[in-house]
């Protein structure tokens, strides 16, 4: 999975990026920030207070390769989440990442979804607002192969109960633009950061709503034989099935 690549800070502030908004474009909810306002977030001088890539590795050095988790019976949650199936695992049994995709049986309109549940060893910290919000960033928010460009926000979390413990929610919309603008995608994310007494789980769901290709004839999913025949640009829309994740994760999520 690709590094998340959208954000760029300059003196642990976040950059404002100018997007041209395509034909069609869904309006983003109203108690949600603009798009690359990242205020709900805290920022350290040099960055992110926090880090998950540090936890995948013994010596917190986030450019040795993270390994595979061969054995499964080591992660610590169990998860119901009809229509996905396990893509990948890696890790050890302190640390780790599970990725679920959804099964490519499914409809049409249940597709491009997916979800990643993470786990690190219980940090002892006091659970104010700054140090929740911290833990709710969506780190490593992307669809398959294509980081997102940036991210609209609810300007609230929610305190939810998940398997008698207390968690909490924080809710979403992820954009993507190629450089010239020609692809965009667009969709909904919810983040969870959940604190056990063992570990601490964050996960992330997300589903993609809309897609604008401004370009179909370069694209991989057309045939060449049809190119002539293409628009100048094409617009698909997706259900949004985030609550359906949501609710996945709210009601059959439960520590091991």
């Amino acid at each position: 999975m690709l590094i998340l690549l959208f954000l760029l800070i300059a003196n642990g502030e976040p950059q404002h990026h100018i997007w041209w908004v395509p034909p069609g474009f869904p309006e983003k909810l109203a108690n949600y920030s603009d798009w690359g306002d990242y205020s709900f977030y805290h920022f350290s001088k040099g960055g992110w207070y926090w880090d998950w890539y540090k936890h995948f590795n013994p010596s917190y050095l986030a450019e040795k390769p993270t390994p595979r988790l061969k054995d499964t019976t080591l992660i610590p949650f169990k998860v119901h989440l009809k229509g996905f199936k396990h893509l990948s695992s890696y890790g050890d049994s302190s640390f780790g990442k599970v990725d679920y995709d959804v099964d490519t049986s499914l409809s049409w309109s249940e597709k491009n979804r997916w979800l990643t549940i993470y786990w690190s060893i219980h940090e002892n910290i006091i659970l104010d607002t700054l140090t929740i919000t911290q833990n709710l960033w969506p780190v490593e928010l992307i669809i398959p192969d294509d980081p997102i460009g940036s991210i609209a926000v609810n300007s609230h979390f929610d305190v939810v109960n998940i398997g008698g413990i207390k968690g909490y929610r924080h809710r979403g919309r992820w954009r993507q633009s190629q450089c010239d603008q020609s692809w965009q995608p667009t969709g909904s994310f919810t983040m969870y950061y959940i604190p056990t007494e063992r570990f601490d789980f964050h996960i992330i769901c997300q589903k993609l709503t809309y897609l604008y290709d401004g370009m179909p004839w370069q694209g991989y999913e057309y045939p060449p034989e049809v190119y002539d025949t293409l628009p100048h640009f094409i617009i698909k829309t997706y259900p949004d099935r985030i609550r359906r994740l949501e609710r996945a994760v709210e009601q059959t999520f439960r520590v091991k």
